[in-house]
């Protein structure tokens, strides 16, 4: 609740609540950049976009018009910007303190790595997957399509660190360096 008596907290909600469209700016900049390459580089069936969305492949696409190494390089870059866009978002939500920005990226950091870890559970899939039980069809689909791949580990650390420094900087730009 904000004091109304005291002009130093008006101000600073005020100037709290104004900015915080430059952080979703951001975040959202990210994820249509993770979202682009994604869309111009993964197959179709891989993508859990294309359970809502029948896409055409671009996958030939890619191939054809990208050297390889910019597609091995790139491939990973839509893993780090979904933990760096959803770590911010969800600090957002939580509110913009120290420990909140740390519990949101810690938060995207073990969802991202346990979805990237049960792509790699090929042996476990019929236990965890058969009949839906535990997840959404969506989600098995994109599990049992996915590939686990250790630059998407290093790809999701990389995200949430990058946010969490985006977002320390923004509370010390702001003053709010004792939060």
């Amino acid at each position: 609740m904000v004091c109304l008596k005291n002009p130093a907290s008006i101000r600073k909600y005020l100037v709290t609540g104004s900015e915080h469209w430059k952080i979703a700016i951001i975040g959202g900049c990210a994820l249509a950049l993770g979202i682009t390459v994604y869309l111009l580089i993964r197959d179709p069936p891989s993508l859990l976009l294309n359970q809502l969305l029948p896409l055409p492949s671009h996958s030939t696409w890619a191939a054809d018009h990208l050297p390889q190494n910019f597609i091995k390089l790139t491939g990973s870059l839509p893993t780090a910007t979904h933990a760096f866009a959803f770590s911010l978002f969800t600090a957002l939500a939580l509110g913009l303190t120290k420990a909140r920005i740390a519990i949101a990226c810690a938060i995207w950091a073990i969802i991202e790595t346990f979805f990237e870890f049960l792509q790699a559970l090929s042996e476990c899939q019929v236990f965890f997957f058969h009949d839906d039980k535990i997840f959404s069809p969506m989600v098995c689909s994109y599990i049992l399509n996915g590939v686990f791949d250790w630059a998407d580990v290093f790809a999701i650390l990389l995200g949430v660190t990058l946010a969490h420094q985006v977002l320390r900087h923004y509370l010390h730009t702001r003053g709010d360096i004792n939060e």
